[in-house]
């Protein structure tokens, strides 16, 4: 009975044993004459072929670029994932926000904090696969629209936003509240938040860089050069302010004030200014008038004294015959009048009696 109860049990054995290998064998069939099939990525999507067979290790096969197609087997899969720009913003807003969340308070210079809100805009590169593997695969992360509550989101929120609130805090400490709010335009290099916006994007890849380990995000002027060989430019992520307010808004209340009397007095002095230059004005205008009226009277002083002393000329020329015949004893009254033609009585002779002819 026993004998009989061994054999029975070895022939099954044998029988399940047989049947896994016919399995497994037809499984190696199926996946060697399905081995041809192609899988097509998306045309903004890097594709990532994952084993699914029975001797695969589920792992990423390949990578696929955008709108091309890779081979795979039966059993493989492939998770997408973008190769368009993202945008992540961070803002006060509900209806602009969506994986960034509300913003968050950071120090300006003078123990002043201010909380700025931000849009980063970045590519997945061609490292998109080991993302997947590295960090996305055990979050579950199969879509990247999935709002606030994904495998994609938590990653954003636990490595982007940490690490943009990291890029924030060196550049933002040393500047002043109200510039930050107002955002002032320097001569030459632009407004103060393009300045910022730099540093800030630079800081941000780096922080990025250390945090993950590797380059997964550029900026999205970056550009696949066919090759997956993880020997690309990377530029760095696009941080643009979209606007800073000072956490205690009452800051913006009492700058408004001051500003508004600063104008206010900036006008009572123009007005003053005004005043005194129009006095100066008046004040030469009158000084001018007088130094012309002073001029002109020295003009006509000079005039007279030019007029009296041709006038002594003329009649110091006029007695010149006068003073010729003053020595023959004729009187001058009586040459001057022959001398302007008046008829005189003329004497004939001195010791006869005069006869006066009367013409």
């Amino acid at each position: 009975m026993v004998e009989t109860n061994r054999r029975s049990f070895s022939r099954h054995t044998k029988t399940v044993a047989t049947a896994v290998a016919a399995i497994a064998a037809l499984l190696s069939v199926l996946t060697v004459v399905s081995g041809v099939g192609l899988m097509k990525a998306g045309t903004d999507k890097w594709g990532c072929v994952i084993g699914g067979g029975l001797f695969d290790t589920h792992e990423v096969k390949e990578l696929v670029a955008p709108g091309q197609r890779g081979a795979t087997r039966l059993f493989d899969s492939m998770v997408e994932i973008p190769a368009s720009a993202r945008y992540y913003d961070i803002s006060a807003n509900p209806d602009i926000r969506d994986f960034g969340g509300e913003p968050k308070a950071t120090p300006a210079s003078g123990r002043i904090f201010v909380v700025p809100e931000v849009q980063v805009g970045f590519k997945i590169n061609e490292n998109a696969c080991d993302l997947w593997a590295t960090y996305l695969k055990r979050r579950g992360t199969s879509h990247f629209d999935d709002g606030q509550t994904g495998g994609w989101a938590k990653f954003l929120a636990d490595k982007m936003r940490k690490s943009i609130d990291k890029a924030i805090v060196p550049v933002f400490q040393d500047q002043d509240w109200s510039d930050l709010y107002y955002n002032p335009s320097e001569d030459a290099s632009g407004q103060l938040w393009r300045q910022l916006e730099t540093r800030i994007s630079k800081n941000l890849s780096d922080e990025l860089m250390r945090t993950l380990g590797a380059e997964y995000f550029c900026g999205t002027s970056y550009k696949y050069d066919g090759k997956a060989d993880s020997k690309f430019t990377c530029p760095d992520l696009v941080v643009s302010i979209q606007k800073v307010l000072p956490e205690n808004m009452n800051l913006i209340t009492n700058k408004e004030t001051i500003k508004d009397n600063q104008e206010a007095a900036m006008v009572i002095e123009s007005a003053k200014v005004k005043a005194i230059a129009q006095a100066d004005a008046d004040k030469e205008v009158a000084i001018n008038a007088a130094e012309n009226r002073e001029q002109k009277a020295i003009a006509e002083g000079r005039a007279n004294r030019a007029e009296a002393v041709a006038a002594e000329a003329r009649a110091q020329n006029d007695m010149a015959p006068c003073l010729a015949v003053k020595a023959t004893g004729t009187e001058c009254a009586l040459l001057m009048a022959v001398l302007r033609g008046v008829a005189l009585p003329q004497v004939l002779n001195s010791n006869a009696t005069p006869t006066v002819t009367i013409k």
